[in-house]
């Protein structure tokens, strides 16, 4: 369908003003700080403690069998009365690896354009913006300030980061009936709900660590002292801002480097069953180890970024929409 304006600027009017760089340079990431939780997590692990450092060792062969990712690009567009509204593409799949360990089977993929404004914009300009989406294929989203959240812009980043969230829950809804006892799947970030998607033959993988669950003289002192190959007890991973729910996680060191930041090769594993994770987590970890090759490189995060995951992240990229057709798309 031809849409009633040529360009975003065009249906916003006189009052906006056109980001001429968006898409072509990179915009800084939203420095989001690392908080401290009020109280360290109960060590839910039997026979365990806080300051155990559990050694574990690769698995022959993993049991990881289904990969789940996403990827995000986006920039502020333009702004409407001072107002910034964010342009951004987003896609998520899950990837099937053969019994020979190559990535063969896309199982699932989503892909969306979506136009993220402030919810505050009058009702005729909203109109106006509706019109556009949907003659250009874009997924209009009002976005509303959050509790204790001014900026616009940041909002706008974060609710990206939602939307990615979604289709990537998507996709491993998608995939869910794939997994079993022998085809794991092994999704990059935290664990969805299981309301959201089946989650019993499913490991949360975490690379960065905003939200530590031990407090700082603890973490410090103990998680970010794991050599390699050693891993926390399992945990309960609550926090206040999360709100009511429960995952069980532990900390695993893939790799450790004499130069490196201590966050090095650090990450945390998340399930959403506490049976399972109590009676596989030795079983889980070696297969997370054994996936430590081949590692990622070029990539500056292969400490942490698995083989499998940074596939899936290419074969993303590879499909998104080129920054030239975006920048057309504003005007």
């Amino acid at each position: 369908m031809q849409s009633a304006f040529s360009s975003l600027l065009e249906c916003l009017g006189p009052e906006s003003r056109a980001n001429r760089l968006a898409f072509l340079e990179e915009e800084p990431r939203i420095d989001q700080g690392q908080s401290t939780p009020e109280r360290d997590a109960e060590i839910v692990e039997s026979g365990r403690g806080v300051g155990d450092s559990i050694s574990c060792h690769p698995a022959p062969k993993s049991s990881f069998g289904i990969f789940v990712d996403g990827v995000e690009n986006s920039a502020t567009a333009a702004w409407y009365l001072g107002l910034p509204l964010r342009l951004a593409q987003v896609a998520a799949a899950a990837v099937l690896r053969d019994e020979e360990g190559e990535m063969r089977e896309v199982v699932a993929e989503e892909r969306q354009v979506t136009l993220l404004y402030p919810n505050s914009v009058d009702a005729d300009t909203e109109q106006r913006l509706h019109a556009f989406c949907k003659g250009a294929g874009i997924r209009p989203l009002p976005v509303a300030l959050r509790q204790g959240e001014q900026d616009w812009g940041i909002a706008l980043q974060k609710h990206v980061q939602a939307v990615r969230g979604d289709l990537e829950c998507t996709v491993l809804h998608e995939a869910s009936p794939r997994a079993s006892e022998k085809c794991w799947i092994l999704a990059d970030g935290r664990c969805p709900e299981p309301k959201t998607a089946p989650t019993k033959y499913v490991v949360g993988l975490v690379k960065s660590h905003l939200l530590p669950y031990f407090k700082d003289e603890l973490y410090r002192s103990w998680v970010l002292n794991l050599p390699e190959g050693h891993r926390t007890p399992v945990f309960c991973a609550t926090r206040e801002e999360e709100g009511a729910r429960k995952t069980y996680s532990w900390y695993l060191r893939l790799h450790e480097s004499p130069d490196g930041p201590p966050w090095f090769g650090l990450i945390r594993l998340e399930m959403n069953d506490l049976d399972m994770a109590l009676a596989r987590v030795d079983e889980i970890t070696a297969w997370v180890l054994a996936e430590r090759a081949p590692l990622s490189l070029p990539d500056s995060r292969y400490d942490r970024l698995l083989y499998p995951v940074r596939y899936i992240e290419q074969y993303l990229r590879s499909r998104l929409r080129s920054r030239w057709d975006l920048q057309a798309l504003i005007g």
